[in-house]
């Protein structure tokens, strides 16, 4: 920037060392080169201060932005485009924005592109603006350090202790920053490139520091001042230096200055000692809270004096001989404020030796050797905390009055803390122990100087009664004493924090504050976070706004944060801490002592202390039991004692209830629990039968008013139905409340909702039962601490929600029980929550009698034998396989069901309905109730065990099969709720009946219930479409005003889409809202009801999920597994299971109504015809309404019904041959069904397993069939009538058994074999046989099947013509002899054309092929029978091949062709097809043309027309063959005209129809020809030499160049460049693309292989070259007799060969060298002239070529002719005898 403020404007008091000096001119550089500053640092170690001092010293202007983990990307766009704006707006102003702690909320992408980028949404900032970042180290956590006790705490609800939970009740949010010493997101991998890393500060850099902050707090000046008095310094650093470096005697002032720093420096390494050397344990923060106390005591004492005290404030600060004992008071209690608070007991005594050690070293006359941790350094062998460098020289610093020992630093510590806290109202029963008295200490100390200060500690450490007690006795004038009559009053505003807190709702009390305090300037405001630990595991990071609140603390409000553990770093670092140890025995003891009001019991509360103690050491679950389960039990033996009468002494009895009320909940414990107490109080141990039953332990916290709340861990809210079923509690003057997790219930107005009806419920006295309300938990903090305030008379308490708190009256005999899952209890909450609570396990096992116990014997021996017939199972998995087996199978479901099942039978007996006795009919009853739940499956894998069936009939009297089949209704929900819902009607008013099944979800129950059952008013409620509790209370509340009598109501449950907590809930409302509707609406008219009004609770559970659901039998439920929704037989014509057991595949086919059955067939059927091409969509749907129509068409089906059998027979026959096969018998696989689970799994149900076997043996055979029947897309011909149809159905049947086509496809298992699973995995495709080259669509049914017979027969036909084909045909039996009509007759040789004919190009359609054989068959003979189609089709087979092929390779010529062939005449036909062609092809045709595209095309025809010319020609009579190959030889010479020069010069069609016109009379091997030729190549010739022909594509040149591209490459814009040109265009730093000016975002060049290809094709044209070729090749070639040749031709071509035009011929001189051969050209024309056969030509060429040479030179033997003469006859000699052959002469 360049600087403009100077030294003057660094804030007062800081130290510029070198460190600093050095960082500042790092980032100066890094500004004035424009390169990101990001500075990374420990916190407190002068981030933001080295900023802002920065921004000062160089005149710029500081712009921060405290950024914390609730800011979003929207609020820090709108904070830095206003800065954007206030840039722009003053261009000369220098500009910095600080963005500290950017890494705390989640926004790394919006800060890379600030801070890397230099841009905000894409728009650079402002070059006057600069980027300064701050953040705090991303850093996991090392080894546990021993601050705030070495160990994790743990919050409310929110699991610390179990690493393995990702998410917990309540609030499902996992916690991934719990392993980082900062709680911060990590940089992008761009940023940290650019991290400026300040670490933290060095030992010795931290001393200059700490000094210089004493020395500027406590108004130490420069100058030597004995008096010592108070002054501004000015420049701490030199000061500093000054006092360092000069060797004299110190003044008191400065002598303690050096002291405390020592002292100060001490304390903050020994902090970090104990933490693990974790540097952030401490910083300069700490130093300055220390000396701010300091300074309040030195006021507080001085305010407090006694009157013989005779000193003042300025004596204090002066150090004076009597204000010295004040002083070295404030030091200890500072230091202990800021030090000694935070540690645990151990590490307190470890920072008291160090202080005392550091004052002691600096008592001696010698050199110090530093100071450290007394003698826990010197067992390092360290020299102190400074490595043992030397501080102090002649005259160092002593402070003798200082008097720092162990002892007496402590008595300092309790005497100040009990003088304080002496003066505070406690209230009754409330002990003054060391926690209460530190706490009150701390948060009083800490209140009233506005210092921010975390209180952590377990649960039951007084952390909130100090608070409470803070608030009551802090009231200004209003106080209870005078020493706290002259304290402010302190006003607290409370916040309950939480997991899912956000920053907003700490920002709001923070607000509400600062209100209060501008409107009670004399007030101090606390802002009290509740629980602040569980806010720092929110995802939001809400914590993060407090950074900038704790920073500027002191001067707006006083911040109290109550904690189970430590915060990270950065919020610790900015306030003070108070760790709450575990109490000693000492302790305990204390604190009960002022608990209890009988001398009977203090006698043994030291035992008490000792028995706990080692409980809570040794329990498994780590603080279950805490200190509130140590005083209620102190509280709970204290009220028996003192009871109703005379105190008593303590007795077993007393002590026994008294520790299982507060120590329960650990069933497995309890006995070692009991014991410990019982041994430490030396009273005999009572037998285990004596103990109190567990319903009489929560009888007694009901009834006690003072008790604590309850919390019942059961299983499957079982402890819900006890206490109502039992009496404990009655619905009367109890409220449930159920919390919802429906969707749109997770909000806040639910939750205040719920609160309103506990805060009715409070006032009134009314128990409150909370079942899954883990969202309330944080509102009832006070009412489940039992935190209370007592108001005239009156109880209150504090219901909080966010920021919002009020006092609530609370009745005295108000009760909380809380219901809970066993499993969440041990597993997911929390320590903090379950000590708040009288915890005890309640499950249907405590509530049994003996006698129920030998009947839960015997159930459970039938549960293990059905699952070890069911699975086969080992006892390791028998939970699983019995979870398996019966459907929401649990541990507590047996004594569910024995408790239900002997209350119904005894109501049966009262009434005198049953006869058998109560066990027996017991028994009987749970037995068949367990059988209702199993699964289909399950029993027939059973059926499957012999043994275990005849094990169960014998042992149990249960007819397993009998029982589950025909008694109890399970095949669908229509069976069950015909016979089951009037069965199950116990009370007249209706049934509730909750219902299992795998069958999906659907939307069609009513239908179903309505069409196939009696119960025709069926209102359904499916409950994941529910957003609200709100809504489905609406709901089942309207169904039962409006039920009228046959009524039923369904709701369906889907797991997956719903929790099973959502399940329980809906459960609830419909029981509790049938119970008010039996109550109101019914009453005792019950009978009234003829059918009843039924609920249902259905479940579909899906396979494999059997653990989302657990079934306990009660009273007021039913319950029942059904397979399926409908009946098969009356939906699909399917039957049920029990008609399908022990039958075979045959007899079930047998029964089943096909016509209705197979159209579930149809698509799998289809699915397994598989086909060699590709099929429109069009076409699959046409072919599935196809064969749809046709099973409605009755002669179609008995077809596929014959056929169908026919197979399932075959089928069954072959499978019975096999080993161990019954004989015949395929039978259904009941038992491979119930084992297949993954076949189950996709059927879904039982019934669907089994009839997918006899849908896929349906769908197998009719995929054969159907196969069979399109081929040649013979399903086309399914809705033909008349003959076709008859046709169809005739050759289907003879077909299909003569080609054996079911065999054949059984051999390639396309017939799935035998079992469920083994079907599913071996059914493949039918594969559709291609007759033909390609598919096509039958005409005639089976034709394929026709000309196979035919083909066979041709042997018979060579030999005896076609009367013996006609006579062997008849014999095969088909019925086709006498078929000569026409129609089908030309289908049969459209299907013959189609298999037998290559398929031709689009020009040729099958149909005109058809038609086109039919013709040529025809020419000759007369087309009546199929046989004689065969005959005249293998006499023309070859012609036709050839026909076809000219007319698809020249379409033009197909009319002439077919003209041709529609015609009489007897004429060669050959002859005439070859005419059509080559005149289709000639360019002398009228109406030939075309552009350039149509010469390829024609050159495209003349290349496929070729051979298939030159194979007719061949065929064509020699007199007609001469005329026609001299029409080709010339079509050959247009060829290469268009090849070699019209397409690579762009001549159009008319220079080639030209030249053909010119040719038209003449023959190729003429010197008319020849002449005509070079007259074509001089007239090119000549456009070229005027450059009107031959010119470059414009596509060949590169913009840029202008030049033709060699390497032409495409770039991002579509355009097309050379390489070279448009890669020096980028390096010339272009930022736009030459062609369009689009800016340049990408510079890869991609090759443009296309263009590059048509580039290198384009070659030069050579019109010697084409000269040359067509003298060599089309008319000196071999192909042509010689004999044929004039001697005109052969002058001519001699003329070429010497380069010259031949005589006669007029051109210009300039146009001749341009069209004549190159020298090896004309050599090569020479060697053929001197090869012509024909002595009279050769001696022509001779004498001709003498003739040229005599007349161009004297010189005869080195003229050019000579020379290519004598190299052509040289070598000629070296060929054997070639010479004499030849007999020329010498051209001499």
């Amino acid at each position: 920037f360049g600087g403009r403020g100077g030294v003057g404007a660094l804030d007062e008091g800081y130290v510029l060392t070198v460190d600093n000096l050095l960082k500042m001119l790092s980032i100066q550089l890094r500004l004035k080169n424009h390169l990101p500053v990001i500075i990374m640092g420990e916190t407190g170690c002068g981030k933001s201060s080295l900023i802002r001092n920065l921004c000062g010293l160089i005149g710029a202007v500081l712009r921060p932005l405290n950024i914390h983990g609730g800011m979003t990307d929207a609020a820090i766009v709108l904070w830095m485009a206003a800065e954007v704006k206030r840039a722009e707006a003053a261009r000369g102003e220098r500009i910095v924005v600080f963005l500290d702690e950017v890494n705390t909320c989640n926004c790394m992408g919006l800060f890379k592109e600030i801070v890397i980028d230099r841009c905000l949404n894409g728009v650079p900032l402002p070059d006057n603006m600069k980027i300064i970042a701050a953040c705090n180290p991303y850093r996991l956590r090392s080894a546990k350090s021993q601050l705030y006790g070495g160990e994790e705490m743990a919050g409310l609800v929110f699991d610390r202790h179990m690493a393995a939970q990702s998410e917990n009740v309540g609030t499902g949010i996992s916690d991934p920053l719990r392993n980082l010493v900062y709680r911060v997101h990590p940089l992008p991998e761009s940023m940290i490139d650019h991290i400026f890393d300040f670490g933290a500060l060095s030992k010795e850099t931290e001393k200059l520091y700490i000094k210089a902050m004493l020395r500027n707090l406590l108004g130490v000046n420069d100058d030597d001042d004995d008096a010592g008095t108070q002054g501004a310094a000015t420049n701490a650093a030199s000061s500093y230096a000054y006092w360092s470096t000069t060797w004299r005697r110190q003044s008191a002032l400065e002598e303690f200055l050096d002291v405390f720093t020592d002292l100060v420096c001490a304390a903050q390494e020994c902090i970090r000692f104990v933490g693990g050397g974790e540097r952030s344990s401490a910083s300069l923060r700490d130093v300055r809270r220390c000396v701010d106390v300091f300074n309040w005591f030195a006021k507080n004492f001085h305010e407090n004096r006694s009157a013989h005290e005779r000193w003042s404030l300025e004596d204090l600060y002066a150090l004076k001989q009597p204000a010295r004992p004040a002083a070295r008071k404030a030091v200890i209690l500072s230091l202990a404020f800021c030090y000694h608070a935070r540690l645990p007991r151990e590490e307190r005594k470890v920072l008291v030796e160090t202080i005392c050690k550091t004052w002691q070293e600096l008592q001696v006359s010698a050199p110090s050797t530093g100071y450290g941790y007394g003698a826990h350094n010197r067992r390092r062998g360290q020299g102190g905390l400074y490595g043992g460098q030397g501080f102090y020289g002649y005259g160092a610093a002593t402070c003798e009055w200082l008097r720092l020992d162990e002892a007496s630093f402590n008595s300092v510590l309790v005497e100040t803390q009990r003088r304080f806290t002496n003066e505070f109202n406690v209230g009754e029963g409330i002990a003054l122990n060391e926690a209460l008295c530190e706490n009150l200490f701390m948060i009083m100390i800490s209140v009233l100087n506005q210092i921010p200060i975390f209180v952590i500690g377990k649960p039951g450490s007084s952390k909130s009664l100090a608070m409470g007690l803070v608030q009551q006795n802090l009231n200004g004038n209003a106080s209870d004493t005078s020493a706290l009559r002259c304290l402010p009053a302190v006003e607290v505003f409370p916040y309950q924090c939480s997991p899912l807190s956000t920053s907003d709702g700490i920002e709001q009390a923070f607000s509400a504050a600062q209100r209060y305090r501008r409107e009670a300037p004399g007030t101090v405001v606390v802002v009290l976070l509740d629980e602040v630990g569980l806010a720092e595991q929110s995802p939001h990071l809400p914590l993060k706004v407090l950074h900038k609140t704790l920073d500027e603390a002191g001067s707006n409000e006083s911040v109290v944060g109550i904690s189970n553990w430590a915060l990270d770093p950065a919020k610790m670092n900015r306030a003070v801490h108070l760790f709450r140890p575990a109490p000693s025995v000492a302790d305990l003891s204390l604190t009960a002592e002022g608990m209890v009001r009988s001398a009977n019991l203090k006698g043994y509360l030291q035992a008490l202390a000792r028995a706990y103690s080692s409980i809570y050491e040794t329990q498994k679950h780590p603080d279950f039991w805490g200190l509130r389960e140590f005083y209620s039990t102190v509280k709970a033996i204290n009220g028996l004692i003192n009871g109703v009468g005379e105190a008593r002494a303590l007795d077993s009895p007393m002590l026994l209830n008294a520790v299982l009320r507060n120590f329960g909940g650990r069933p497995m414990e309890t006995q070692g629990v009991v014991a410990t107490f019982f041994k430490e109080l030396g009273l005999p141990l009572l037998a285990q039968d004596e103990a109190p039953p567990i319903e009489d332990l929560i009888r007694s916290n009901l009834a006690e008013p003072e008790a604590r709340h309850l919390m019942l861990l059961t299983v499957n809210n079982a402890a819900l139905g006890i206490l109502f079923d039992r009496g404990t509690l009655n619905h009367e003057k109890t409220e449930i409340i159920f919390g919802s997790d429906f969707p749109l219930d997770q909000t806040d107005l639910q939750v205040c909702v719920d609160i309103q009806r506990v805060k009715l419920c409070m006032a009134e006295g009314v128990t409150v039962v909370l079942v899954h309300c883990e969202s309330l938990y944080e509102s009832l903090y006070d009412l489940l601490n039992q935190h209370y305030s007592s108001y005239g008379g009156q109880l209150y308490v504090r219901l909080a929600f966010g920021t919002h708190s009020r006092l609530c009256p609370i009745h005295p005999k108000f009760r909380v029980v809380v219901v809970v899952e066993k499993a969440d209890a041990y597993e997911k909450l929390a320590p903090p929550l379950l000590n708040r609570f009288e915890k005890q396990v309640l499950e249907r096992g405590h509530v049994l009698t003996p006698q129920d116990g030998h009947l839960s014997d015997k159930l459970t021996a039938f549960c293990a034998l059905f699952a070890e017939g069911a699975h086969g199972t080992a006892s390791s998995s028998r939970r699983l396989t019995l979870r398996a087996a019966f459907c929401g199978f649990h541990s507590d479901l047996i004594s569910s069901l024995i408790l239900t099942c002997r209350a119904r039978v005894r109501s049966r007996l009262e009434a005198g309905s049953s006869d058998q006795g109560e066990d027996e009919a017991v028994l009987r009853e749970s037995l068949e109730s367990l059988v209702w739940i199993a699964a289909p499956e399950q029993v027939c894998r059973v059926l499957s065990n012999e043994r275990v069936v005849q094990e169960i009939r014998d042992t149990f009297k249960v007819d397993l099969a009998n029982t589950y089949f025909r008694a109890q209704r399970h095949s669908s929900l229509s069976s069950f709720a015909a016979s089951m819902l009037r069965a199950w009607n116990d009370d007249g008013a209706g049934s509730s009946s909750v219902v299992v099944t795998y069958c999906p979800l659907t939307s069609g129950v009513a239908q179903v219930l309505g069409s196939e059952t009696e119960w025709a008013d069926v209102s359904v409620i499916t409950l994941h479409e529910l957003d609200q509790e709100r809504e489905l209370r609406a709901k089942v509340g309207d169904f039962f005003k409006t039920a009228l009598d046959g009524a039923v109501l369904v709701v369906q449950c889907d797991p997956l889409a719903t929790s099973s907590r959502r399940i329980e809930h809906a459960k609830f409302i419909l029981e509790s809202d049938r119970a008010r509707y039996r109550r109101q609406a019914i009453g005792p008219e019950a009978n009234a009801l003829a059918r009843g009004v039924h609920t249902m609770l259905l479940l579909h559970l899906p396979r494999g999920t059997e653990k989302a659901v657990s079934i306990s039998f009660d009273l007021r439920w039913r319950f029942a597994f059904v397979d399926s929704f409908h009946s098969a037989a009356v939906v699909v014509g399917l039957p049920e299971v029990e008609k399908m057991i022990g039958q075979s595949m045959a007899q079930v086919v047998a029964g089943l109504d096909l016509a209705k059955v197979l159209k579930r067939c149809v698509r799998p059927a289809l699915s397994r015809v598989a086909y060699k091409f590709e099929r429109t969509n069009d076409k699959v749907r046409e072919q599935i309404a196809a064969v749809l129509a046709a099973l409605e068409d009755p002669p179609v089906m008995a077809l596929l019904d014959r056929a169908i059998h026919s197979m399932i027979a075959k089928a069954s026959q072959g499978q019975g041959q096999g080993p161990g096969a019954s004989e015949g018998a395929w039978l259904m696989d009941v038992a491979g069904a119930a084992h297949g689970d993954k076949a189950l799994a996709l059927a879904g149900t039982f019934e669907a397993s089994l009839h997918s076997q006899i849908l896929d043996a349906l769908s197998s055979s009719l995929a054969v069939a159907l196969a069979h029947m399109d081929r040649g897309d013979g399903l086309s011909l399914l809705g033909a009538q008349g003959a076709v149809k008859e046709l169809f159905l005739k050759l289907f049947q003879a077909s299909f058994d003569q080609m054996r086509v079911f065999e054949l496809s059984a051999q390639t298992k396309h017939l799935p074999s035998r079992g469920g699973n083994a079907r599913r995995a071996q059914a493949s495709s039918v594969m559709v046989a291609l007759d033909g080259p390609a598919p096509y669509t039958a005409k005639f049914p089976f034709s394929f099947f026709v000309t196979k017979h035919l083909e066979s027969l041709r042997g018979v036909a060579d030999q005896g013509g076609e009367a013996a084909l006609k006579g062997q045909f008849e014999l095969l039996g088909l019925g086709l002899e006498e078929l000569t009509t026409y129609d089908l007759l030309r289908a049969y040789v459209h299907d013959l054309t189609c298999m037998r004919c290559p398929e031709q190009a689009s020009s040729l359609s099958r149909l005109e092929q058809a038609s086109f054989l039919w013709q040529v068959l025809s020419t000759d003979k007369a087309l009546d029978s199929l046989p004689a189609i065969q005959m005249q089709f293998w006499k023309h087979e070859r012609f036709f091949g050839l026909y076809c092929g000219l007319l698809a390779a020249v379409p033009q010529a197909k009319a002439g062709v077919f003209a041709l062939f529609s015609g009489p005449g007897e004429e060669n036909k050959s002859v005439g097809v070859l005419s059509a062609v080559l005149s289709a092809l000639d360019p002398a045709t009228p109406g030939w043309g075309g552009d350039g595209a149509g010469l390829e095309g024609w050159l495209d025809s003349v290349a496929a027309a070729a051979p298939l010319l030159d194979s007719l020609l061949d065929l064509v009579p020699s007199g007609e063959k001469q005329s026609l190959t001299g029409r080709w030889r010339l079509i050959g010479l247009f060829q290469l005209f268009v090849e070699d020069l019209c397409l690579p010069l762009g001549l159009g069609p008319n220079q080639v129809a030209e030249l053909a016109r010119a040719l038209e009379d003449s023959h190729l091997e003429s010197s008319k020809a020849v002449r005509l030729v070079l007259l074509k190549l001089a007239e090119i010739n000549r456009g070229l030499l005027q450059e009107t022909l031959g010119k470059v594509p414009q596509e060949f040149l590169c913009p840029i160049t202008l030049t033709k591209m060699a390497d032409p490459v495409s770039t991002e814009d579509g355009h097309t460049y050379e390489r070279a040109a448009i890669e020096e265009w980028l390096a010339r730093g272009h930022r736009r693309w030459p062609l369009t000016n689009l800016p340049i975002a990408s510079t890869s060049l991609r090759p443009n292989t296309a263009l590059r290809a048509k580039i290198e094709n384009a070659r030069s044209v050579d019109l010697g070259h084409f000269l040359e070729t067509v003298l060599l090749d089309r008319v000196l070639c071999g192909e042509v007799d010689a004999s044929s040749f004039g001697l005109d031709l052969v002058i001519d071509a001699v003329a070429v060969a010497a380069g010259a035009l031949p005589l006669g011929l007029d051109m210009a001189e300039d146009l001749v060298p341009g069209i004549m051969p190159q020298q090896p050209g004309r050599l090569a024309i020479l060697r053929e002239l001197l090869r012509l056969p024909n002595l009279e030509e050769r001696n022509a060429v001779t004498q001709d070529l003498a003739r040229r040479v005599a007349a161009a030179s004297a010189d005869t033997l080195d003229h050019p002719l000579s020379i290519a003469y004598a190299t052509v006859r040289e070598e000629f000699l070296l060929e054997d005898g070639l010479e004499d052959s030849l007999g020329a002469p010498d051209l001499g």
